[in-house]
């Protein structure tokens, strides 16, 4: 039995540790060029420009995942989570929208994750970790943006500054590889304990619950995506939140 939001987590994850190799190896061709820029030259441009180039795909690629993955995943906490405070399409929203989603949008979204899932001990240590992620992620990201914003309008950028830059890019996509696992992991408590809770409740009765009870779970969790995308239709997943 799968959650709604599963494959898509699987791929996120992925792309995200694809994100933060290739932050790296610009991060250490860049302290390469701050050590010795004959070196870099000579043995780190290449691996820097290929680098660069990749990482431009990739980034474009993971927006458009991460919005995919933000919305089924609020399917899948609206299923097992029923007084979860935001739909799928707020969700989306909320991440959607320039500004808004870096003041209020983004860390709101991760907050009210992390306190729906405190609200199951199964769940409780992963939403944690996800709601205390939250507000230093945004900081991370407001930091990123800026340091990124100064170097680009250098007419030779300070190598220490750019260096930073990567540095902080390998932070920020660690902190979104984190929270993504917390998440998935969460998810994965919540549904298991719904699942023993419903098993235990009908083997009181004289039941044989175990694969009738996963298919329900399963069938409200398929129930509650279709019902979502069916409500939130206006919605276009292409669309990317600003940086």
């Amino acid at each position: 039995m799968k959650l709604y939001s599963e494959l898509t987590s699987n791929i996120l994850k992925l792309m995200l540790i694809a994100l933060i190799v290739v932050a790296a190896v610009r991060m250490l061709a860049t302290l390469v060029y701050v050590i010795d820029m004959d070196a870099y030259w000579d043995y780190a441009y290449n691996a820097d420009n290929f680098a660069r180039i990749v990482r431009i795909v990739l980034f474009i690629i993971n927006l458009i995942v991460f919005l995919v993955w933000i919305y089924r995943v609020h399917v899948d906490m609206k299923s097992l989570y029923p007084n979860h405070s935001r739909g799928p399409g707020g969700a989306l929203a909320c991440v959607m929208v320039p500004v808004f989603n870096l003041f209020y949008g983004i860390p709101s979204t991760f907050l009210r994750i992390g306190n729906s899932m405190r609200s199951l001990p199964t769940s409780s240590a992963q939403g944690r970790i996800v709601g205390n992620l939250a507000v230093p992620l945004t900081l991370i990201i407001w930091i990123s943006n800026s340091i990124t914003r100064y170097a680009n309008k250098q007419e030779v950028p300070d190598e220490r500054v750019v260096l930073l830059a990567n540095a902080l890019d390998v932070v920020l996509f660690s902190a979104f590889l984190v929270i993504c696992l917390q998440i998935a992991r969460g998810l994965r408590h919540a549904l298991s304990s719904r699942i023993a809770t419903a098993e235990a409740a009908a083997a009181a009765v004289g039941e044989e619950p175990d694969v009738e009870v996963a298919m329900t779970a399963e069938e409200q969790i398929a129930a509650t995506a279709a019902g979502s995308e069916n409500a939130e239709s206006t919605f276009s997943l292409e669309k990317k939140p600003a940086e």
